[in-house]
């Protein structure tokens, strides 16, 4: 039993680091923004409704002919019926695209069983005049002198970006594979290159939590011993119920922040409690101070703002789970010192 406590932190702190780094993370970064969720919720509408563009997500063809750039484009667009592109494309079809047009329009209205002819059929009149469907290709030149938004007229070489309208998440998963597959297209997304960043960083947060609390440890064991043990085991626990609340949504840097700010806050308790005796006056006193805690911090868990919610989320759970542990944990150790006067 003398062993136990030491493994019963090294316990707690492994299911720390198990949260932190090997369950999913929340490293969004939409999570980072200040606007309250029903105003995203309405820009996402509009955006959908006007079919805007996505900033972070895009496609860059290239190609080594304005025309086959054109067909590379299209091609995109035909493997991807459900995504939304806007490009040069959309105004400009290849030529390839044009003469294939032309060639159905003849098909489908002026082959002897088209719909011309069975009109003129149908009328009773001798159509024998087919009208002239020759006319010159449409191209960058004559886009450019029928003033046209400078968004669509802009010259274009062998190269030209791709913006994708809002679209759902599958769908832009497609996207991106059939870019991967494909010679000359490539995607990109800044906010993956930033959510990716948000992870490296919410690691790190986690290194340097784990490397406190080990400096932490090791110094109160120094300074008092086995005391050390039962001062630093009540907050321990605190922190993993925190971290337990996220392990749905997902831990976030922030909510790594934050348990510093538990760790200072539930760890005042047990000080109190080593020094000045577990009696009904420092009881009171931790329990208020908790309170006190609570009313502050707690008042994040409603804002709107999802960084300053989940640091809210893991204060407020860390403090109140303390104000309930630390208290039994003590009376525990009493009644175990009673028995086992050498072990603490």
């Amino acid at each position: 039993y003398r062993a136990t406590p030491f493994v019963g932190i090294a316990a707690l702190t492994g299911m720390i680091v198990l949260l932190i780094f090997e369950f999913h993370g929340q490293d969004n970064i939409s999570s980072m923004t200040t606007s309250p969720a029903h105003l995203l919720e309405s820009e996402k509408q509009i955006n959908d409704w006007f079919a805007s563009p996505h900033i972070a997500q895009y496609l860059q063809v290239t190609a080594d002919s304005q025309e086959r750039l054109l067909q590379r484009i299209e091609a995109l667009y035909d493997n991807n019926p459900r995504v939304g592109f806007i490009s040069v494309a959309s105004f400009l079809p290849s030529l390839k695209r044009q003469n294939e047009n032309l060639e159905l329009i003849e098909k489908k209205l002026f082959a002897p069983s088209g719909a011309w002819s069975t009109l003129c059929r149908y009328v009773a009149v001798d159509c024998h005049t087919v009208p002239d469907l020759s006319h010159p290709p449409l191209t960058q030149e004559v886009l450019l002198a029928a003033n046209l938004p400078l968004a669509v007229t802009l010259p274009f070489g062998n190269s030209a970006l791709v913006k994708i309208a809002q679209t759902a998440e599958s769908d832009l998963l497609a996207v991106e594979q059939y870019a991967a597959n494909t010679a000359g297209v490539t995607y990109f997304d800044d906010k993956k290159k930033i959510d990716y960043l948000l992870q490296s960083f919410r690691k790190e947060i986690g290194q340097i939590l784990l490397l406190f609390l080990f400096v932490v440890f090791a110094v109160l064991f120094v300074l008092l011993k086995k005391t050390a043990l039962l001062l630093c085991l009540p907050p321990i626990i605190s922190m993993l119920t925190a971290l337990c609340v996220t392990v749905a949504s997902g831990v976030s840097v922030f909510h790594l922040l934050a348990l510093f700010l538990v760790f200072g806050l539930t760890v005042d308790a047990t000080a109190f409690y080593t020094r000045m005796g577990f009696t009904y006056d420092v009881w009171w006193a931790s329990s208020m101070s908790a309170v006190t805690s609570l009313a502050v911090f707690g008042a994040l868990i409603f804002s709107s703002v999802p960084m300053l919610r989940h640091f809210g989320e893991i204060v407020f759970v860390g403090v109140f789970s303390s104000m309930l542990i630390t208290p039994l944990i003590f009376a525990y150790a009493a009644q175990f010192r009673e028995k086992h006067e050498c072990i603490i």
